[in-house]
């Protein structure tokens, strides 16, 4: 499994700018082969920052994603000039324990 988490700082009012398109991005990317989570949060106490939370059966799937239709249309109405701040990485989830459920 991969686990990809990371976030996303906008500048002011580019993320609200972005919201239909960003939610019909999590929309089809969980009809994704190999998408077992994905998630894109805003964070309660800051309008700018994104937050991104995807699990992947494996690699490809994963990079199949990140080639998909759906993904470079949004990067297409992303202003780079608006991100002040990324960072997302992936990480290999080889080990799995919960540590909290109910």
């Amino acid at each position: 499994m991969i686990i990809v988490v990371g976030e996303v700082r906008f500048g002011k009012g580019e993320l609200q700018r972005l919201r239909t398109s960003l939610e019909m991005l999590a929309a089809a990317s969980r009809h994704e082969p190999g998408c077992l989570h994905f998630s894109l949060a805003y964070d309660a106490l800051d309008p700018d920052l994104l937050i991104v939370s995807h699990r992947w059966s494996d690699e490809h799937s994963m990079g199949a994603h990140y080639r998909s239709g759906h993904v470079l249309q949004l990067n297409d109405l992303v202003d780079e000039d608006k991100i002040e701040a990324m960072s997302i990485k992936a990480y290999d989830g080889r080990l799995i324990r919960t540590l909290m459920s109910r």
